[in-house]
């Protein structure tokens, strides 16, 4: 007995639809992925670049630090002044607040609505804490990208993307929290792990 065309043709429609629903799916299961990689490699270039600022330095900071020596503060809060003038639209301090902030503007700007934002700490080895915050409609993403010389040339540490929970400017203070999903080697949590990072803005 022949089928006819029209209780084929709903038939066809109806795969066709699923297709076309599971291609879309498949790539929205690949895009999301590939931007955070984007933005994550993105955060890594800019964090070496930075580094280089630090270079004249980093010599003499390496060899200190392989004696347990840290970066002396006045070479420090210098490093920091000299990162904060080559990069005026990102917020640059010591790490921990061990020099003040610079270029705080450039915090108020991201949380008015700005698309990203850097803050950078100078480590006492004289390599960088970067901290790149990305936004995307309401989500924010934060890379932390840590950087140290190897053999006389900047380096990746480690790098990591998570989602911001909270970002909250105080009088004198910068707060974030972050949604860390995937347990570090080594740990026993269960779950994820939610860490924070406060900065201090005072005298900047």
């Amino acid at each position: 007995m022949k089928r006819s065309s029209r209780a084929v043709l709903p038939a066809l429609a109806a795969v066709l639809l699923l297709a076309a629903l599971a291609a879309a799916l498949s790539h929205a299961a690949r895009t999301k992925p590939a931007a955070q990689a984007d933005a994550a490699d993105t955060a890594e270039a800019e964090a070496l670049r930075m580094t280089e600022v630090c270079r004249d330095a980093a010599q003499t900071a390496s060899d200190a630090w392989r004696y347990g020596i840290a970066l002396p503060q006045d070479a420090l809060t210098e490093l920091a002044a000299s990162i904060a003038a080559a990069y005026p639209s990102a917020a640059v301090c010591g790490v921990d607040g061990a020099a003040p902030m610079r270029n705080v503007g450039a915090i108020d700007m991201f949380l008015a609505g700005g698309d990203t934002l850097t803050i950078c700490e100078v480590c006492l080895d004289a390599g960088l804490l970067c901290h790149r915050f990305t936004r995307d409609g309401d989500a924010v993403t934060v890379t932390r990208t840590r950087t140290v010389w190897t053999g006389g040339a900047p380096a990746v540490g480690y790098s990591e993307t998570c989602a911001v929970t909270d970002l909250t400017r105080g009088a004198d203070t910068l707060h974030y929290a972050y949604d860390m999903p995937d347990n570090p080697p080594g740990t026993d949590h269960d779950g994820h792990i939610d860490t924070e990072k406060t900065f201090a803005l005072a005298g900047a």
